[in-house]
């Protein structure tokens, strides 16, 4: 008998998410203007959709499923509220959602490398999310990608062939059309601004009876513990376009200001030229 696993956590969690996009898009909304009235809507509809037809009814074989059902429609609400947080912080918005790369009607070419024994590779892929700000002649971009557990971007994993995923993804978008613009829109350049994951994990508070924040404060820790990992390209418009207002540390990028100017060491920044060698690096 077949039961529910964590795996089909991650699953459910990150297919109810694109159902919430698609409900919210039919509305005529987007990330920028929906209220929480209707995310705790489109999020419980999304959720009972989704259950309905997975896995035969399995989110449905025990008495605890009920259960199970109202805590992850509470992990997707969190989610969806804090994305919308982290959104409206900077001027990057998303403009694509489940975009492939590669394969039979992708709107981005799949990546192809002339391997040494005379074959190609060729690599295909989806991004969960593309965002996308046009200025001064500079295209800035962030891929971000939707993860149920905690994950870390490293840059001597790239060079290992050991996390290739999310430069693979921005390298797919750097070197294409990019399908949302008309010929001729482009601008000179295209910034990889950030290469990030999303944990859609359940926030740990202090709730010791000394320590119990108000409501706003407990919103802001969990915004806080929710804040995506990865890395940031170290470019002074680039990441002010991710966060327009941050003075010491960012609420949704993993970056540290100094008091006296400048970042503290991070592995979370990428200089350009860091990005180029990894980006470059043979398979």
């Amino acid at each position: 008998l077949y039961e529910f696993a964590p795996v089909d956590t991650g699953t459910v969690l990150h297919d109810s998410l694109q159902r919430f996009l698609s409900l919210l898009a039919a509305e005529g909304l987007s990330w920028n203007d929906f209220t929480t009235e209707t995310a705790e809507r489109l999020v419980s509809q999304a959720l009972d959709e989704e259950a309905a037809v997975y896995r035969n009814l399995l989110m449905y074989k025990s008495a605890r499923d009920e259960s199970r059902l109202a805590r992850l429609k509470r992990r997707l609400l969190r989610t969806v509220d804090t994305v919308q947080f982290q959104i409206s912080k900077g001027d990057l918005v998303p403009v694509a959602a489940e975009l492939q790369f590669g394969g039979e009607h992708a709107r981005i070419p799949a990546l192809t490398y002339d391997l040494q024994n005379g074959l190609k590779l060729i690599l295909q892929g989806r991004l969960d999310r593309v965002d996308m700000f046009n200025g001064d002649g500079r295209r800035f971009l962030r891929v971000m990608d939707y993860k149920s557990g905690k994950r870390n971007l490293d840059q001597d994993q790239i060079r290992r062939g050991l996390q290739l995923q999310l430069i693979m993804y921005m390298e797919a978008l750097m070197h294409s059309p990019f399908p949302m613009e008309a010929p001729g829109q482009a601008p000179a350049s295209t910034v990889p601004s950030a290469l990030l994951y999303y944990s859609m994990k359940e926030p740990v508070l202090d709730l010791s009876p000394d320590s119990i924040p108000d409501p706003e404060n407990q919103k802001m820790q969990i915004r806080q513990q929710l804040k995506p990992t990865g890395l940031v390209y170290e470019d002074e418009e680039s990441i002010s376009h991710l966060d327009r207002s941050f003075a010491d540390s960012s609420m949704v990028i993993p970056v540290i200001r100094k008091k006296n100017g400048g970042y503290r060491s991070s592995t979370s920044l990428i200089t350009p030229e860091q990005y180029t060698l990894l980006a470059s690096d043979d398979l």
